[in-house]
């Protein structure tokens, strides 16, 4: 039998202005990882400062935990939230403490033939390089680079990452982190582009130099007339830094060679094909990352071709949220998707608008998968 470990997490910093809520400290000395209320939902700026504070000098790993903004009802609410809302205070949340705080040695940026070569501040980059360091927090060089990476598609390699043990606080991933661009289209001042400009940002936080990668307005630009358009999808990936330390299901993962882990090759391999192409049977094809359909009288099906590894697939508009079942053919016949430990764990059900709709993680290797989703009903 292999060797198996136990996260033990738990919702912690919900605390807000005079009200005390759970005994964080005490639960901090038991959990291994522990979800940080962002003030919408729960918590205050204070509380959250003293919970990151006391999570990182126990060694406790921690995550953003954002939520509604509904501090009444614990977020609980239904509300009628837009998706472009929902997305800004999921972003809002997210920058609102340090959880982005990093320590990576190594950076890589690249497009679909490998690392790429530019410039930074009169130094000459190609493949892995160490970002310049320094002591005071901002871009390199004093302004935003709007680095013009050329070639097709667009990834971003933060590499080497490490538990740092700083005033004996232990902190940082021991994952390394990837950004790729899956789609871009920009009419910008009358102008047509692309791809955007990429960034490098220094922040200093409890006396570690942490790197952040932005995507940006292309270089020339500096203003946005009114009437501007500017779209994309970036998909945001947290590798593992050593092949040992994948846990998970996936074949693929498995399959790579421990050189792969730890470089730039991980990320390449995700970038390039990890692109996922969607033929609709049945449905509506809502969005391409995610993959999101509505369905037509409880059902859909779809024809997917790329991917690497795992990806979500969600089905919205369903009348009801249970008796569904999603086959997969794979070109031997139609199989029922059963991931389950106890009963239907391997889906998520969420109410969405005036009905339901259902996410399944759906393995993809690359050849060609038919999904169809079928209600007991039919």
């Amino acid at each position: 039998m292999g060797k198996y470990s136990v996260d033990l997490n738990s919702d912690l910093g919900e605390s807000f202005g005079a009200y005390t809520i759970g005994m964080d400290a005490d639960v901090l000395s038991f959990v291994s990882s522990a979800n940080i209320a962002c003030g919408f939902h729960a918590g205050d700026p204070s509380v959250m400062r003293k919970t990151v504070a006391l999570a990182k000098e126990r060694g406790v790993s921690m995550g953003a935990h954002p939520g509604y903004p509904d501090l009444v009802g614990f977020g609980r609410r239904n509300m009628n939230v837009s998706p472009s809302d929902m997305h800004d205070y999921v972003l809002y949340q997210l920058g609102a403490d340090h959880y982005n705080d990093n320590d990576y040695p190594r950076i890589c940026i690249g497009n679909n033939d490998g690392p790429a070569a530019f410039e930074l501040c009169g130094v000459h980059y190609d493949g892995e390089f160490a970002p310049p360091l320094s002591d005071t927090p901002g871009y390199p060089g004093g302004s935003q680079q709007s680095i013009a990476i050329p070639g097709e598609g667009l990834f971003i390699a933060c590499l080497g990452a490490r538990m740092t043990n700083t005033n004996d606080c232990k902190f940082g991933p021991i994952a390394n982190r990837t950004l790729i661009l899956r789609s871009f289209d920009a009419d910008i001042n009358g102008r047509h582009f692309a791809k955007p400009g990429v960034s490098l940002y220094r922040t200093v936080d409890f006396g570690v130099n942490c790197l952040a990668c932005e995507l940006c307005l292309p270089k020339g630009i500096t203003r946005v007339r009114a009437g501007s358009r500017i779209s994309g999808t970036a998909e945001y990936l947290n590798l593992p830094v050593k092949k040992e330390y994948y846990y998970g299901p996936s074949a693929v993962m498995r399959s790579f060679d421990e050189k792969f882990f730890d470089s730039w090759r991980l990320a390449h391999a995700y970038a390039l094909s990890g692109q996922i192409s969607a033929r609709i049977t049945s449905g509506r094809l809502l969005c391409s990352h995610p993959l999101t359909l509505q369905c037509l009288d409880n059902t859909a099906e779809l024809t997917l071709s790329g991917g690497l590894s795992y990806a979500p697939v969600t089905f919205t508009g369903l009348s009801v949220p249970y008796g569904f079942t999603l086959l997969v053919n794979r070109g031997g016949g139609w199989e029922a998707l059963d991931q389950s430990l106890e009963g239907s764990d391997f889906r998520q059900c969420h109410a969405s608008g005036d009905g339901w709709e259902l996410t399944f993680n759906v393995e993809l290797t690359g050849g060609i998968c038919r999904l169809k989703l079928v209600h007991a009903k039919q």
